[in-house]
């Protein structure tokens, strides 16, 4: 049977269509948590949070990441931001930004378990 016939739209819609329920609401959870993140308010009061994200991240966009310390910023709240130009979703492109990433990710959790 060659290709076409087989990745055609006709023999898509002919497939039947399978239902997961157990995963919708794990998708409904998910979707929940998302919005309130985008709700940040002054109450209660947030600890000082580390915000770390890649400039070339093809996955998550480090516009998330930025909005998020906008909006933190200007409900005036103390964050830590770290945004590394190179690397990309593992936010680093190499050992030495690796070691970095990973100080600053145990440097800030010291000071924030053990101060």
């Amino acid at each position: 049977m060659p290709c076409s016939q087989i990745t055609s739209s006709r023999s898509l819609r002919l497939r039947p269509q399978v239902r997961y329920p157990h995963t919708q609401s794990r998708v409904a959870y998910r979707s929940k948590c998302q919005r309130s993140g985008q709700k940040l308010a002054a109450e209660p009061p947030y600890p000082q949070v580390f915000i770390e994200t890649s400039t070339k991240d093809d996955r998550v966009h480090p516009a998330h990441a930025r909005k998020a310390a906008a909006r933190l910023g200007d409900l005036g709240y103390d964050f830590l931001y770290y945004e590394n130009i190179d690397g990309g979703h593992a936010a680093a492109a190499n050992l030495n930004e690796r070691a970095l990433r990973q100080a600053l990710e145990y440097t800030y959790l010291m000071q924030r378990l053990m101060d």
